[in-house]
């Protein structure tokens, strides 16, 4: 069985004889936060308030993945996908309890490409949902 090379910082795939990926090497990388609910969006002590780039419906959260938004905050969880690994993206789950998890694409723990994300995310694969630890 031959490991795949992958991106010391966010586990990318990348070709041999490369350690990081361009993404990585240029701060270009994409962000989508999920949160648990629009309560844990608006107070996860970030100080982001309420106002129009929280997607709380699929074709908000779809138009601005597709249009390559920089940062997208959601509470839809049909749009966690491992697609988005490929669009450049980093996956932040903000659950009610306080808990923010990173999804990370690799054999080290991580997910895989074809995992269902919204039914291990709704199944507590990445955490507890509820606001329970």
């Amino acid at each position: 069985m031959m490991s795949e090379n992958t991106c010391v910082c966010c586990g990318e795939i990348i070709p041999e004889g490369v350690q990081v990926c361009p993404n990585c090497v240029s701060g270009d990388r994409k962000q989508l936060h999920w949160f648990e609910s629009v309560d844990r969006a608006l107070h996860d002590g970030r100080g982001w308030a309420l106002d129009s780039d929280i997607c709380v419906d699929f074709p908000s959260a779809q138009k601005a993945i597709f249009t390559g938004k920089k940062m997208i905050r959601t509470t839809i969880p049909c749009v966690v996908t491992t697609y988005l690994f490929q669009l450049g993206y980093r996956i932040f789950l903000h659950f009610d309890s306080g808990r923010i998890r990173e999804l990370k694409f690799g054999s080290d723990g991580g997910v895989r490409y074809g995992d269902n994300l919204e039914s291990m995310l709704l199944a507590g694969w990445f955490g507890k949902l509820g606001g329970e630890e």
